[in-house]
């Protein structure tokens, strides 16, 4: 990348300026982990469409330090890349350029993938986002577990999908009786489903796709809730055994400590030599109502 004169942000603020930079002269200032997938979808983007966001850069004492864009650092490196673009600031701020990121839902990954298949052939966005097929809705497995009648109301938009997610630990027979309950009561709601499949009898009960299922799941969060009570109650205990000993030992010190400021000769000690000490054993017997003054 050619080198450009640096120039004010779209905000106008003087102090930041936007510059290209040798890679080699850039230091992190934090590092941090991410998944291989992670890491590989970002490449391929960064290969497929280039780098679209610049780089963070706080300069101090000829050094450039990265606040924001690590990940990207790393994937530029195995790139042999030469300078990239970066935004240049005057402060030393770690919190406001790292960005708090709200990841999006599955639903809403597929909605901007659909409306960027519009205009970009889905080869294309597969490379570019380092995936291997685009989906959508349920895997084979989770529509083999839901009958016909279900998958039906929810291609048409009468069932949400998380509806049918509850649907799949019973049986087709049972699908089909909670789906006419459903229409009786007018209510197709994720709630009301997963209040049907759970009073469903044990010989209507599945296994559905995935490892666990509503009734097993409640058992374990169940079980999870007891070991925290447990866990808390261990804690309470040993925090009040503990207040208990430190309330002992302030005892026996304030009982040592009326000793040092009644006795004369101890007194007399201590105003010749340690006027300070005196001054805080004063303070505590004062703090439990006893005698300071020397016998």
């Amino acid at each position: 990348m050619a080198s450009d004169p640096p120039a004010t942000s779209a905000a106008g603020n003087a102090d930041i300026v936007t510059i290209d930079l040798p890679l080699d002269s850039l230091t992190p200032v934090r590092k941090r982990t991410a998944k291989k997938a992670v890491f590989s979808r970002l490449e391929a983007n960064i290969r497929a469409v280039g780098l679209i966001e610049p780089f963070l850069v706080y300069q101090h004492k000829g050094q450039n330090f990265i606040l924001d864009g690590y990940l990207r650092y790393q994937v530029l490196l195995q790139m042999n890349t030469q300078t990239v673009p970066c935004i240049v600031i005057d402060n030393l701020d770690l919190y406001t350029p790292n960005r708090q990121v709200s990841f999006l839902s599955r639903s809403q990954q597929w909605k901007m993938l659909s409306k960027a298949l519009e205009v970009v052939d889905e080869e294309t966005l597969k490379s570019a986002l380092d995936l291997r097929e685009l989906k959508k809705g349920f895997t084979t497995g989770q529509k083999s577990a839901l009958c016909p009648e279900a998958l039906d109301r929810e291609r048409h938009g009468r069932l949400s999908k998380m509806a049918c997610y509850h649907l799949m630990h019973v049986t087709f027979d049972r699908q089909r009786e909670i789906l006419a309950l459903a229409d009786q009561a007018s209510d197709s709601s994720t709630a009301f489903m997963k209040a049907q499949v759970l009073m469903t009898p044990v010989s209507q009960r599945t296994q559905g796709p995935g490892k666990t299922s509503p009734w097993n799941r409640a058992a374990e969060t169940r079980k999870k809730l007891i070991d925290r009570l447990t866990e808390a109650e261990r804690r309470h205990d040993f925090y009040q055994g503990l207040y208990r000993q430190y309330a002992a030992d302030l005892v026996k010190l304030a009982t040592h400590v009326r000793q040092l400021v009644t006795i004369k000769e101890i007194r007399q000690f201590l105003i010749d030599h340690h006027a300070e000490d005196l001054k805080t054993f004063k303070e505590i017997m004062q703090q439990f109502g006893g005698q300071t003054e020397a016998k």
